[in-house]
């Protein structure tokens, strides 16, 4: 991605931002840049932290258990705590996993010993990109929804809400995140016999 502005506050680093800004966010909501993480398990070790090197931690798609063949249920601590409030003293390879935070990750058992390694499989939001030969780790089809993104942050930083508006409707429209935005209010039908609620009565 060539800078076309001189390199000043002034110039590319606003775009640099906005871009920045965009390859973040459909990288967020979409999951489209994924990467696996290879997590070590230890002895009666229940919580682990996870350490990324670049990039952020987004969210687990799929975590495995290579050594069983066994792919591992997501859960939360509220749920496992009402299910089994002594699951900190099980032990065994675990079944299920949580995740706590943006950095942190629970089991619902710990092993008896050390050794297994899960790979997790996390959707990543890119680190920021610093010169123009940074690899973008972003789809070709969102490239575009990118560049509108920054346009559309150009207007309204110059305070033109009209223009603003309509490149924020293309980068939705082209990013496929309309659904995200409905035109009405989302309303819930309800079928079935009977009413399913008591009418007034007419005065």
């Amino acid at each position: 991605m060539a800078d076309v502005f001189l390199d000043t506050d002034a110039g590319i680093t606003p775009v640099r931002d906005s871009i920045n800004a965009a390859i973040q966010e459909l990288c967020l909501v979409s999951g489209s840049y994924v990467r696996v993480y290879h997590l070590s398990l230890y002895a009666d070790r229940f919580f682990y932290r996870m350490s990324w090197a670049k990039d952020h931690f987004g969210w687990i798609v799929e975590c495995w258990n290579r050594q069983r063949q066994y792919k591992l249920d997501q859960t939360d601590i509220s749920t496992l705590s009402l299910q089994d409030p002594w699951f900190l003293k099980r032990g065994g390879s675990p079944d299920r996993y949580m995740q706590i935070g943006y950095k942190y990750l629970g089991f619902d058992r710990a092993p008896a010993s050390s050794g297994e390694v899960l790979e997790i499989t996390c959707a990543v939001i890119p680190q920021a990109y610093t010169k123009d030969t940074d690899p973008i780790r972003l789809r070709p089809v969102f490239q575009q929804a990118a560049t509108q993104y920054a346009t559309m942050e150009f207007h309204a930083s110059r305070g033109d809400a009209v223009r603003a508006n309509e490149w924020l409707a293309k980068y939705l429209e082209t990013a496929g995140m309309m659904q995200l935005h409905p035109k009405q209010s989302e309303r819930t039908f309800e079928m079935g016999k009977g009413e399913p609620w008591v009418r007034s009565t007419p005065a």
